[in-house]
């Protein structure tokens, strides 16, 4: 199953961003989507389980199967922490290299199991919305831009007997992402100079003012046509 958006609710903003999306971000990803946790707690028997709710990232990519394991959790996108028995805190990411816990995909995108692969018992909180992906997930669109806005939308109550597809967070996640990547700058193109940065000027009564120099002409263009 893909993440998909009813017709009726998509915008020309969504569709732009969605269509630079799919542009600039490079080859598509292989695989499946990347998710975010709702904030939670979970406490887990020895070799266990708990189902727990998500939100979907990446729109046009497949929900994770049933089975497929998800298992990077980047610390600048989210704050989870596991506690095995009455042991130490540690980070979600930790838990994950260590083979504590598993993260596994129901074939849906509004849910994801956590595995308990310990003989004790084991509790994942998820104190802030904390995004979740496959091992080829770093190859999807830059989440950095984006992660503040879906952060604010994932931490919302959660509707975990929603269907996500028509939960108006769940397009307001999508409307994010599409959003984030928009604002990205793009790469110079390849035999063009990159964008000059604006320089700090102090002007006679010591007012700051923006000063912006004058970009170098590439080769093979005359002064004329440069000219602005």
């Amino acid at each position: 199953m893909a993440c998909r958006l009813a017709p009726r609710v998509i915008g020309w903003r969504l569709c732009g961003g969605l269509a630079l999306l799919a542009m600039f971000s490079g080859p598509a990803q292989a695989g499946f989507q990347r998710m975010v946790l709702a904030p939670a707690c979970s406490t887990m028997a020895p070799g266990g389980f708990a189902d727990v709710a998500a939100y979907c990232l990446d729109q046009t990519q497949a929900a994770p199967p049933t089975g497929a394991v998800l298992s990077q959790a980047p610390e600048a996108f989210g704050n989870a922490v596991v506690r095995v028995g009455a042991g130490p805190a540690m980070t979600l990411a930790a838990a994950l290299a260590q083979h504590l816990i598993v993260i596994e995909g129901l074939g849906v995108f509004r849910q994801l199991r956590i595995r308990n692969l310990t003989q004790d018992r084991l509790s994942l909180c998820s104190l802030t919305p904390t995004v979740v992906m496959g091992a080829d997930g770093a190859t999807g669109p830059d989440l950095t831009a984006a992660y503040g806005a879906i952060a604010r939308l994932a931490g919302a109550p959660d509707t975990a007997a929603s269907d996500r597809a028509g939960d108006p967070v769940q397009v307001e996640i999508w409307q994010a992402v599409a959003a984030g990547v928009a604002a990205t700058p793009l790469p110079p193109v390849s035999g063009m100079p990159a964008p000059t940065p604006p320089l700090m000027c102090a002007d006679a009564a010591h007012d700051v003012a923006v000063c912006y120099a004058r970009p170098a002409i590439p080769p093979g263009v005359s002064n004329r046509s440069a000219a602005p």
